[in-house]
Parts: structure tokens; sequence; C-alpha cells
């Protein structure tokens, strides 16, 4: 312990900046975290999703506000608030934050302008299920309060903010040559690098290369500030240039730049990072990588301290931490590589050092990423090079230049996003398995001492087999330790049962995972949200890192219950998630409303299987026995013939119903009416079969009371009769239904299961609604807290 607090003294004395940053870092994420409220001042209300009392201000109110312009993009401006009309009239005084408005003409409008602007306010919207994107999260970090559309300008400020402006319209020219020059899809990527405009990316490349986790491609990233500022301040030094006007030249046109793309995080960091490394020079002094990564951060978060849970914040600084600390100690304590294998090295310790905020923020790992930035950050010096060109006379030798590189990066990609073997879902990782990553990392570059051959004793007699053998171990070690690492991120002991009812809007979706880690879906679709399988059903199974389901039951072909699942099998091998099984019912093996899916399925291998009522599908304790509809039963009705499921676990049922109504529901209750009998009555294990390959008998376990029930058809007053209420007798209902969609769940249905003292839980309400099976019994608990 006193040697740890020596060797703690010691680093203070050697890093006084970069501890004095550490500790203001700390403060003020302390101070993040839990708030001095000031009743004078507005304060978030997160749980209500705005700012503002439902008495001055709801969404879709038309408002007026008044601030300055911060930043333009064509259609879209961001405003510095400084006031907000409420509807009686009130302006409400506003900390400093902004706000995104986007116009509904044109106007004449200029940086730093004030303006008067009024619209229709809406907030940015909170995830609702696990893993799903928070617009509110993502721009809070920004400072981003609430979007404003169809805007209409009332009136505007006589002073403006020349030089700004006079950036911007600099701006404007370069990517409007840019755009003549190059390829639509390869503007659209130098006009991000050069320019930190990724608006007019184009999906499949931004969805490519963040799945190659080569992302920073479509970035102004610290290696092209550092690359240009350096570029210049030699250029100047070769010119004749003293030292002191160099370093002011280069400093005054890394500002002007900094100011014209916006400030990014990363190039804000780079900035400030290559400015202390120019007054180093001016004061003599050595630069140290640390003291200026800690100075940038504590910089950003006493401007913002929310700014901390901005992944691109911690991309940036933890690739420069990758390099200046993790490989530079490795390389002087463990095994300094040929320079051949620099590189590779300088790849394997910016993935390592990035590798839990990227399975924080995506929930995957892609382990082929280290050998793929072999080929890209080689040439972004070049392709910088060639961007730039683009926008002087000489275009005529950086366009072919730009387009091959870019060329090139997309092929690298899409071999490599084709192969698939190095991509594997993780999911989300707690602070604990983080702290416990870094820590083994840090002990894999620092674990022994530096052993040269001046320091060995023996060196004249063997010394230099010793050195060798004391070299060869700290590289085992080191291995060691981050292969534990990586194991401590990877590894998941699923524990309990999981149910998960999805909240995709007006639709159904049900993830189920076995104590095992076996895991089965039931429905998976929407109406009201748009690709509800990649934005909603594939980032929450990436979220628990599942990369395999056993199988997905389809209760009937509407679309939404179904057309999320589609979305899944077509990317299924992209994102690494395969489905083994599809089980519908067998009356409907034939119809018209499964074609397209089955024979999407069977093009990707997925096998498809029939089933009716009293086939069981058992997975140790887990139990799925279908109910209804029997062989025979007609689909005429679609909903009626719905499939019908007991999940059970030990001593614990829920009832799931698809969206069966009054004649599906009747069908049910006269078959398993009489308790008695159902309880003798036999049924066929359909799925699994026992070690010697025969089929099993087991008795049904329905008839008991269900402890849960999906209600069906969202709560249409067609379905969920007393009768049906009567025999299953739940302790809770649960309602899968969106905002605002055709009057569900119905005031009569909400009636009659309140009559029966049952608890109701709406996805509409609370989100995702999980429950969690236990040796204690059952709970629930919804996404969104109340």
């Amino acid at each position: 312990m006193k040697k740890i607090f020596n060797n703690c003294i010691r680093a203070v004395k050697i890093r006084p900046l970069c501890a004095i940053c550490i500790f203001i870092i700390i403060s003020a994420l302390i101070l993040e975290k839990n708030p001095i409220k000031n009743e004078k001042q507005i304060i978030y209300q997160p749980d209500a999703n705005n700012i503002f009392t439902l008495a001055q201000i709801k969404e879709w109110d038309n408002v007026t506000l008044v601030g300055k312009v911060s930043a333009m993009d064509r259609d879209n401006l961001c405003v510095v608030l400084k006031a907000v009309e409420t509807r009686d009239g009130e302006m409400l005084t506003l900390p400093y934050q902004s706000i995104s408005v986007y116009l509904s003409d044109s106007y004449e409008i200029y940086m730093g302008q004030r303006i008067r602007v009024k619209g229709r306010l809406v907030y940015h919207k909170r995830a609702t299920n696990p893993g799903e994107f928070s617009r509110y999260e993502y721009n809070r970090a920004r400072g981003n309060l609430f979007k404003l559309y169809e805007a209409e300008v009332e009136k505007t400020g006589r002073d403006y903010a020349v030089i700004r402006q006079r950036l911007y319209e600099v701006r404007c020219l370069g990517e409007k040559r840019i755009e003549e020059k190059l390829s639509p899809e390869n503007a659209g990527i130098i006009k991000a690098m050069l320019f930190g405009n990724k608006g007019d990316i184009d999906v499949y490349t931004k969805e490519l290369f963040q799945k190659s986790g080569v992302a920073h491609i479509l970035a102004i990233s610290g290696l092209h500030i550092s690359f240009l500022a350096m570029g210049l301040f030699k250029l100047l030094r070769r010119m004749g240039l003293g030292i002191v006007g160099s370093v002011t030249v280069s400093e005054f046109a890394l500002i002007l730049y900094g100011i014209m793309i916006g400030f990014s995080v990363s190039s804000f960091r780079a900035i400030v990072m290559f400015s202390l490394y120019l007054f180093g020079k001016v004061i003599f002094r050595s630069y140290d990588i640390l003291t200026s990564l800690s100075f940038a951060l504590s910089i950003l978060i006493l401007f913002n301290p929310s700014i901390i849970r901005d992944v691109g914040l911690q991309l940036s600084f933890g690739a420069v931490l990758g390099v200046g600390y993790f490989y530079n100690s490795y390389i002087k304590k463990v095994y300094k590589p040929p320079k051949v294998l620099s590189p590779l090295f300088i790849s394997l310790f910016v993935f390592l050092s990035t590798l839990p905020i990227i399975i924080s923020s995506y929930y995957e790992a892609n382990f082929y990423s280290i050998f793929l930035n072999l080929l890209i950050i080689p040439l972004m010096s070049i392709l910088l090079v060639s961007a730039i060109l683009v926008l002087t006379p000489l275009s005529v030798l950086g366009v072919p230049v730009a387009e091959s590189i870019l060329w090139i990066y997309r092929v690298g990609c899409e071999v490599f996003d084709s192969l698939g073997a190095g991509r594997y879902n993780i999911g989300g990782q707690g602070v604990i398995h983080i702290i416990a990553y870094y820590s083994l990392i840090i002990l894999a570059v620092n674990m022994t001492p530096p052993y040269t051959k001046e320091k060995s004793a023996d060196y004249k007699s063997g010394g230099k087999q010793a050195f060798k053998g004391t070299q060869i171990w700290n590289i085992l070690c080191s291995f060691l330790f981050v292969f534990l690492a990586i194991l401590i991120l990877i590894i998941h002991i699923p524990g309990n049962l999981h149910i998960w009812m999805l909240d995709v809007g007006q639709g159904d979706g049900m993830v189920i995972r076995n104590k095992n880690g076996s895991v089965y879906m039931i429905d998976g679709g929407s109406l009201s949200k748009k690709e509800v399988g990649k934005y909603c059903i594939i980032p929450m199974l990436k979220y628990y890192g599942i990369n395999e389901m056993e199988a997905v039951f389809l209760t009937h072909p509407d679309a939404d219950h179904m057309n999320g699942i589609e979305e899944l099998i077509e990317k299924q091998a992209r994102e690494h998630i395969k489905i083994r099984k599809i089980y519908v019912f067998k009356g409907f093996m034939e119809e018209d409303g499964f074609s397209e899916i089955f024979n999407k399925a069977y093009a990707t291998g997925i096998e498809v299987i029939g089933i009716s009522g009293g086939d069981i599908i058992c997975n140790g304790n887990l139990r799925i026995e279908v109910l209804h509809p029997a062989i025979g039963f007609s689909t005429y009705s679609g909903n009626d013939a719905s499939l019908v499921m007991d999940i059970g676990y030990k001593d614990f049922h829920l009832l799931t119903t698809g969206d069966v109504e009054a004649v599906g529901e009747k069908a049910v209750t006269d078959e398993y009416g009489n308790k008695s009998n159902a309880m003798t009555t036999y049924k066929v294990e359909y799925l699994e079969p026992d070690k010697s390959g025969i089929k099993t008998k087991i008795p049904s376990r329905c008839g008991v009371n269900f402890d849960i029930l999906k209600v069906a058809h969202h709560g249409s007053k067609s379905s969920t009769g007393e009768e049906f209420i009567e025999w299953a007798k739940p302790d809770v209902a649960l309602v899968s239904v969106g905002k605002n969609n055709y009057g569900h769940p119905s005031l009569p249905v909400l009636e009659r299961l309140q009559a029966y003292d049952c608890t109701i839980l709406r996805t509409d309400e609370v989100g995702c609604i999980e429950i969690i099976v236990d040796r204690r019994g059952y709970r629930c608990k919804g996404f969104v807290k109340q």
C-alpha cells in the first residue's frame, strides 16, 4: 500500500497539470450526477422528457423563442436560446442551451445573428427499449434541448458575427466544389472528413463503416487536424519563419478552422492538444500527451459535464489514450516490436483502449477491425491531401486518388463484413466489468519494471539469455492479462428466466431467454414504428449479447406481428443473429400472408415448422405449450386462429394470445375449462427429443391460474372477454400498444381487468416490460421510469 501511495505521489510530481485536470474532471462528473438545484432556474424533468410544466408548454405547441444563431446547415439552424414564450405570454429565461430549428421557408440569416422564430416544439424522444438509440441522451450530451419544426422567422437583428459568417461561406463553397467534382457517395464522405457535415453520407456507407469498426473515416478526426497543423507548422519553419511566428500563424489558422467546422469533440481535442504542443515549443518544454489529453477533457467537461456521455468524445479520447499510454507503456516495459510491426501493435492498443466504449455503445465488437485499420490508416494522409487538392485548381490530380482510395476502403469493409467471422454481439456492460477490464489492461502493460541488458547483473555471463527469457515471460503474462480482460467483457451468465415485451408501438414483440441462455421470440412487428426490426428488435437483442435464437413463433400473418421478424431474417447474417426455426400454426403453412417470409426463411436456411394445440416445446425448466388453435381450426378470420400459448417455468405461467378474439377465446376455455381433465391430458413434446432421439410424452400443466396475461389484440374490445379472464385469473395484464392508436386499449377491456384486481402494464406508458423469474417468484418492471 505504501509503495502504491509513493508511486501516486511521484506521478503527481511528474505531471502536476495532469493531476489537477483529473481532479477537475472527477469533481465535475460528481456534480453532474448530483446537480445542485436552484429554484430560480428551469430544472430538467427527465421522467417527463421535458423542461417545462404542461401548463407552460407541451409537445407540438406553437411557441416563440429568441436566441442567437450558432450554426447553420441548409434549412436547419442551431440556435442558442435566450428565452422561450409560453402559452400565457410569459418569456422564460433559459440556461445556455441550444435547439435545432427547421425552417419552413428560406430566409436570409447570418451566423451570430439574433432572431425571433415561431414554430412547433418537439422534444427529443427517449429510448423505450433496452439498446434502443436515445435521441434525448444524444442531444443532451450536446446541450440541445428540443427541436422546432415548421419554423418561421418573425424578426432578425442587424448585427452578426462577420468572421464566422465568412468562414461559413467558405465552407459552403468548399462543399459545393466537392459535390461538383466527386461522385455523390464519395462527396458525402469527403465533406464529413473536411467540414464535419455528415448529413449527405448515404445510409449504406455509414452502416458499413460503423459495423467494420472504421467509422472514424466519416468524421473530422484528431489525425486530420494534427496532420494539417503539423504540415503547416513545418512548412512555415522551412520558409524561414521563426518559432514564435510559426506557432502564432499555425495556431491562428487552427482556431479559424475549428470555428469553420463547428468545434466537434474530436477536433476540439486535437486543437487543444496541438496548441499545447506549440506552446511547449515556445517555452522550450517537452510535450506530454497525457497532460494535454486531460487538459482538453477538463475544458470540455467544465463547459458541459453531460458531454462525457457522448460516444464520439469517449472514442476520440480513448483512441489517443491507447497510443499515448497503453502502447507507449507496453513498448517501454514489455516488448518493443520491430518497426514493420509497429502499425499492427498501435492498431491493437487503440482497439483494446476503445473496446469497452464500442461495446457499451453498439453492443458488438469487430475484432477484424484491427487488421482493417492497417489498410485504412496508412492511406488516410494520402486521402486527406487528395481531398484538399479537390478544392484547388489541381483537382484533376486529387479526384482520381480520392475516388480510388475510397473504393479500396469500401471493398475492404465489404470483404470483411461479408465474412462476419470477426464480429460478435457481446451486449451492454456494467461499470464493474469496465473497471475490471481496464485494470487488467493496465497490468498487461505495467506488470514488470523495465529489464534491460545494462541492468542485468550477469549480462556478461549468460545475461543475454536471461534478458530474452524475461522478455518472453513479460509477453506471455501480458497476453494472459489481455485475454482475461476480453473474457470479462464477452462472457455472460444469464442466471434467471427473463421475458421482455418490447415497446414496438402498435404491434407485438416478446423475447424469452431461458436460464441456460436459449432464446425464443413470439412475434415482432409494428404499424407505427418504421423499420422496427432495425431500430428496436435488433438493438435489443444485441444489448443482451444474443447471437442466436432457438425459434421464433409467428402467431398469425399480420404485418404488425411479423414485419420486424422479416427484417431480422434479411439482416441476420450481417447482424450476427442466427434464427434456427420458425413456428406457425399448421393451418397457416399454405397461407399467402406468410409466403414471403417463408421464402426468405428457406433462402437463409431457417426451418419452418407447423404446430397446433397440444404441442409442447421443452428446454430445461422452460415449457412452451400450444393451447390453440387445434388441428382443423378455420383460419378464415385470421385473428381467431392466433397461437395461444402457455409459457411455463417451474410454478410460473404466462399466457400469450396474439390477436385472438372471442371465437378463439371460447375455443380455449371450452378445451381447457375443466381443470381436472386438463391436468390429466397428455400432450406430445413436439420440438425437443430426448438424448435417444425418441419423442416423449409429458402431462399438460395447463389449467392452473396464470400469473401474467398478454392481453390480446392490443386491448381491442373484441378480445379479452369476461369468461376468458375468469378462466385465466391473471394477476398482471400486459398490453402491447402504441400511443393514440385505434383507441387501444379499449375502456371496457381495462374495466374488465380491473374488476378482477389485475395490475395493468402498458408499453405506451412504461416502455419495454421486463419479467424476471427466479426462486423468489416473479417481478415486472417497465423500462421507462414513472
